[in-house]
């Protein structure tokens, strides 16, 4: 007889740092980021624009409700160098207007890696100049709330 030990495997898929089972209803995209570097989720705010009412995960322990067109995050680790961080998003994230941001925060992001269920609103200007990025996704976003185009 072994005493403490179950038969079941618990499910660890899903807990805090442990990566795996990404929730396919979230908007996914990866960063990457120098110590003290900060990123910006821009929307483009148009005549008509859905004010934005979104919950983002920075990918390193901090989560926030977002009600702002424009929300920033310094990211800040010792040991220096680089490191990827994967910014999940989730609810009404209507846009994202890369055209806005600095150089430097465009080479940031580096990988689209997933849409979710999020019906966008404006796809325009969305990954202006982010010259590092690689698209990975294999959904296909939303467009049906789609109201700006032009690039």
């Amino acid at each position: 007889m072994k005493l403490g030990v179950s038969n079941t495997i618990p499910n660890i898929v899903n807990l805090p740092g442990q990566g795996g089972g990404s929730d396919p209803d979230a908007f996914i995209t990866k960063w990457r980021v120098s110590s003290g570097d900060t990123i910006q989720l821009m929307e483009a705010v148009f005549a008509g624009a859905p004010l934005p009412d979104y919950d983002v995960d920075w990918g390193d322990g901090n989560e926030e409700v977002v009600n702002i067109p424009d929300k920033t995050h310094t990211y800040t680790f010792i040991g220096g160098g680089t490191r990827d961080f994967t910014v999940t998003i989730t609810r009404n994230f209507n846009s994202l207007d890369m055209s806005r941001a600095t150089t430097a925060q465009q080479g940031y992001l580096r990988d689209m890696m997933q849409w979710g269920d999020n019906a966008w609103t404006s796809v325009r200007n969305m990954f202006e100049s982010c010259t590092n990025m690689i698209y990975s996704a294999t959904d296909a976003p939303d467009l049906t709330s789609l109201t700006e185009k032009n690039t």
